[in-house]
């Protein structure tokens, strides 16, 4: 796995990552000067779906962060946090949540972006219980299927096909 070359490949008794490339055109100085990259080996013993590959390159590429904000003044009842905390949870293995955003349109709309990453359907499933933070915001009995520019599509079943990228419209509560 690596975080930024896109030229790989792996052969019976090697894996080959290309560092730099040596491009002519349009920029004969592009690979020149200094570069910074991660890369990592991730043996496992099952097939990469059942390893959970896509989710550990998505680890690697965009870890975690913590961001400070400034103090906001909270009630004594907000103060406290739960032992466990769960902002959103796709049960299905091969659904990758690729965005979460506040709508365009609406402030009071959310999106959300997934995709299917194993080449398999998968049936999507909203827990809408307590023990999330978004259930207790966005009604996730009634998700809307959008397009890009966020305008509902027509849309019959639960299901996301192979390799398909859906998106979400959620209301806020």
């Amino acid at each position: 796995m690596n975080d930024c070359k896109y030229g790989y490949d792996a052969q019976t008794n090697q894996i080959r990552l290309t560092l730099l490339r040596g491009a002519e055109w349009p920029n004969p100085h592009a690979d020149e000067g200094e570069h910074e990259f991660t890369y990592a080996l991730y043996p496992h013993a099952a097939g990469w779906r059942s390893a959970q590959t896509v989710h550990q390159g998505y680890e690697l590429n965009q870890p975690l962060r913590v961001i400070k904000l400034s103090k906001i003044k909270l009630s004594k009842i907000d103060r406290k946090l739960p032992a466990i905390g769960q902002f959103l949870n796709l049960p299905n293995e091969n659904l990758v949540v690729s965005a979460f955003k506040q709508s365009e349109d609406d402030s009071n709309q959310w999106v959300l972006r997934c995709y299917e990453c194993h080449g398999e359907p998968a049936k999507i499933t909203w827990q809408n219980n307590s023990n999330t933070l978004l259930a207790q915001h966005l009604d996730l009995n009634h998700p809307q299927i959008v397009n890009l520019l966020e305008t509902q599509i027509p849309h019959t079943t639960d299901e996301i096909s192979s390799w398909k990228i859906t998106t979400f419209l959620l209301a806020q509560i």
